[in-house]
């Protein structure tokens, strides 16, 4: 209990001489909050406060590990039944975590180990253990590699889809560095505000490309099997979806067309051969899919399945959808690093560093270290370290190492 009253106290520090007055926007009064503590493993909700003053009271004398209010609106936030919270409304919510993209690193860095065997590996833990167990305990680092994905994948829904494609005004974007593997978006405007959870569903499957139907987008076989498609200068997923093919064919060579099994040896060739040809047809107005005679409307489907894939952001669907979901608090200390859930202007969002600009804590700390990967935090690498031995960090990158459990504090 030592360290979690150690980070208790470091905590209740940063609310008290850092935590910054939150955005008016906001609307404090009108959320619910929950909480998590370093002495109480139970989880906390259905708390309201009047103000930002009030909050900060709480937040100085609890010291939480985690802190969340809700992305609703509501009349009665502390009610503990949802139905009695008189909902008003809720902030469109896009949730981007390093955890749900695919990333090497994690097979450097994660580990897990099998809470009823104790078998132990890197990487993500199997759904199974050999001995039928399905719960690990597991550490997760965060490195430049994981954030620098997540990051891209935020860059994705608001440069190609809330922008160009909902005409969402970049005022009303707000985003926020989780504290941890990722990245919130929220949306503050009335246009979404009221959205129903069936409405919030249709926005995610166009943003992530569920349920797409090519005919829609106007690619059609029309009489006598002439391929029919949208062309390369329209806006949203049509656009999306030719200028994916122009760029498809203008790459394509017999080594890359070994994966479409579908496309027999003689069509390849067809299409090698006749490449400036569609090229040409494609960037026409209409455009022209048909140029070469035995590629089916099923063929150009198996291409476009691939555009699907790469422009399709991966957030985390249910936060979206969950107009009663609680999120991380602007500002507030995440109870698995120490780093702030920092919000970033969308201007700045691109050269944002989490690993230098979340960090709140100053000073020196010396700590006995477990076995651990190594890891930056601001401009200074730390480790690998052996399990055992005693060294001095940064108080920031201690605190990490002490959320991550892969340190304790030295015996007096």
């Amino acid at each position: 209990m030592e360290k979690e009253k150690f980070l208790k106290r470091m905590f209740q520090e940063y609310y008290k001489n850092q935590f910054k007055k939150l955005d008016m926007s906001l609307k404090i009064d009108q959320r619910e909050f929950g909480f998590l503590l370093w002495d109480n493993l139970s989880f906390q909700r259905h708390k309201s406060f009047k103000n930002f003053k009030e909050l900060t009271q709480n937040l100085l004398k609890s010291g939480p590990k985690h802190v969340y209010f809700s992305g609703a609106y509501y009349e009665i936030p502390e009610a503990l039944k949802m139905n009695q919270k008189f909902w008003i409304g809720c902030d469109f919510i896009a949730d981007i975590d390093a955890d749900h993209l695919p990333s090497k690193c994690k097979w450097e860095h994660d580990s897990f180990k099998c809470k009823n065997c104790g078998f132990s590996a890197k990487g993500p833990p199997p759904k199974t253990c050999k001995c039928g167990n399905t719960t690990f305990d597991q550490n997760t680092w965060v490195c430049d590699t994981c954030l620098e994905l997540a990051k891209n994948e935020t860059l994705k829904i608001f440069e190609n889809f809330l922008i160009p494609d909902l005409n969402v005004d970049p005022n009303d974007i707000k985003i926020k560095f989780s504290g941890h593997r990722g990245y919130h978006i929220k949306i503050q405007s009335k246009e979404f505000l009221n959205l129903s959870q069936d409405a919030r569903r249709e926005l995610v499957d166009y943003l992530t490309g569920i349920g797409i139907d090519f005919k829609v987008l106007g690619l059609y076989e029309g009489r006598k099997k002439i391929v029919y498609g949208p062309n390369l200068d329209e806006k949203g997923w049509r656009g999306r979806i030719t200028n994916y093919a122009f760029k498809f064919i203008e790459q394509l060579t017999y080594e890359n067309m070994k994966l479409f099994k579908t496309l027999s040896t003689p069509l390849k060739k067809k299409i090698i051969e006749k490449k400036p040809s569609i090229l040409e047809n494609l960037t026409k107005i209409p455009s022209n899919w048909n140029i070469v005679p035995g590629i089916s409307l099923s063929h150009w489907q198996e291409i476009l399945n691939l555009a699907i894939k790469k422009y399709s952001p991966k957030l985390d669907i249910p936060v979206s959808i969950d107009v009663h979901r609680l999120i991380r608090l602007d500002n507030s200390l995440h109870g698995k690093t120490g780093l702030k859930a920092d919000p970033i202007p969308i201007k700045k969002f691109k050269d944002y560093d989490p690993l230098k600009d979340a960090i709140v804590f100053k000073g020196k700390i010396e700590l006995i270290m477990k076995k651990c990967p190594e890891f930056r935090f601001g401009d200074t690498l730390y480790g690998p370290y052996s399990e055992g031995k005693k060294e001095a960090l940064s108080l920031a990158a201690g605190i990490y190492a002490l959320c991550k459990n892969m340190a304790s504090l030295p015996k007096n």
